[in-house]
């Protein structure tokens, strides 16, 4: 996944866009609609589900993270808010 044409890496638990493939090698990102919560709302994990991208403050400025995908399951599988990101049109 790029963002303004520069990959995206986990570096230190914070979601990083990188100039140079040099810096740390892009990181391949899977994209999970998450239905359940509403139209537009996705996941955005390692391939391995093991780690995602989470908004850790509802401040427009904040830096992406990058933690460990927590789900609660009963007849509906559940993700903290916090790590489901939804489609805004701006």
């Amino acid at each position: 996944m790029k963002s303004r044409h520069s990959y995206t890496v986990n570096h230190n638990g914070n979601l990083l866009a990188i100039l140079s493939p040099d810096f740390a090698p892009p990181q391949t990102w899977k994209i999970t609609p998450q239905p359940m919560h509403g139209s537009n709302v996705y996941t955005i994990s390692a391939i391995d589900s093991s780690v995602g991208w989470v908004v850790p403050s509802s401040d427009d400025m904040t830096q992406v993270a990058v933690r460990p995908l927590i789900a609660f399951f009963d007849s509906t599988a559940y993700l903290s808010s916090k790590r489901i990101i939804q489609d805004r049109a701006y």
